[in-house]
């Protein structure tokens, strides 16, 4: 990777355009392993993001810079709409990332949300993220994960073969991502995070109802022409369907 990217760059800088090109590097959603891919787990969520300015630009602060900030992917389109001078075409939720890339903030969105409703089957959720804490919300039938819903591999096996697709998950999942990074210990039953709860849970409804989330009114059937597999497959590959 590092060599194809340096490859890149050394083209546009033999050609003169390091000047005039903005350069993104990001990536898909996590790896395919259990409670990473198709989960609302920052596991599967994150993705790496690192932008170079024009040289000529005149925008960016001084060397690098490193940004703990939450952004989203949802924020590149109007981050490239401002650098060239174009007005967004309409109203979006997402925000230009130059007063980061510039210095002149610290901080973009004070909470980040996600959702995911299929992979092979059916497992509805949604999620809220603040800067330490995460509320995920899940809305399928099953009291425990779906195997279905993790592509195969020997870690999947392995995990099966421990009880992972055994455990049951609560309905909400509340999660200390500074103690906790790794979103293991449920903090939903405990009540020094009551307030952080209620925070998120505000949080949470009422982004589902701005963005007229389908949830909200029930089960969400698959589009036309699509075929789900059945929610207790092991394997996406078994050619059972819903």
């Amino acid at each position: 990777m590092d060599r194809c990217v340096g490859r890149v760059l050394a083209a546009l800088e033999a050609s003169g355009h390091d000047k005039d090109t903005l350069v993104l590097f990001t990536t898909d959603h996590g790896p395919a392993f259990p409670g990473m891919k198709a989960t609302l787990h920052d596991g599967g969520t994150g993705v790496a993001l690192m932008i170079r300015l024009p040289a000529d630009g005149g925008t960016a602060a001084e060397g690098f810079l490193t940004c703990d900030a939450l952004v989203s992917q949802i924020d590149i389109f109007p981050t490239i709409c401002e650098l060239i001078g174009t007005p967004l075409p309409h109203k979006m939720q997402g925000l230009s990332l130059l007063p980061l890339l510039r210095g002149e903030q610290g901080e973009l969105h004070s909470h980040l949300y996600t959702e995911t409703t299929f992979h092979a089957a059916s497992e509805p959720a949604r999620a809220v993220r603040s800067r330490r804490y995460k509320l995920i919300r899940h809305y399928t039938d099953s009291e425990f994960r779906l195997p279905v819903n993790v592509d195969d591999s020997a870690v999947k096996d392995l995990f099966h073969k421990n009880g992972y697709f055994s455990e049951k998950v609560s309905r909400e999942e509340l999660f200390d991502l500074v103690l906790d990074p790794l979103e293991r210990c449920n903090r939903l039953n405990d009540p020094r995070y009551s307030s952080v709860y209620q925070e998120l849970k505000t949080a949470l409804d009422e982004w589902m109802e701005t963005t007229k989330d389908p949830l909200l009114g029930g089960p969400i059937d698959a589009p036309a022409g699509v075929r789900l597999n059945s929610s207790s497959s092991y394997s996406p590959d078994s050619g059972e369907f819903a």
